[in-house]
């Protein structure tokens, strides 16, 4: 199940949905890692001797997923994560942000 947090403004405000209940919006991408830690799947994991884990936004157009070359740089140099980014072709141009 995907988890969820308090919606914040830009001043970092927590948003209320009514005048008693805090507004939630879904974790994000990021939120894979929780769900795998709270329903024991690295656990599973590493019962199975699985030390590597390959993890893209289901957005990213431009990603090969299972990308051997990329996974096995990050193993050779030993990497705890790994991440490719590109430029924008402009400033105002809509893709994500890596933050």
């Amino acid at each position: 199940t995907q988890g969820v947090l308090p919606c914040v403004d830009e001043d970092m405000k927590i948003l209320l949905e009514t005048q008693a209940r805090v507004a939630m919006a879904p974790d994000g991408n990021g939120g894979v890692f929780t769900a795998l830690h709270k329903n024991g799947y690295l656990e599973e994991m590493a019962k199975r001797g699985i030390e590597h884990l390959h993890v893209f936004s289901v957005d990213n157009a431009l990603v090969r997923p299972v990308d051997p070359a990329f996974i096995g740089y990050c193993i050779n140099e030993k990497a705890d994560c790994g991440n490719k980014i590109i430029w924008r072709a402009s400033p105002d141009e809509k893709v994500g942000v890596l933050a």
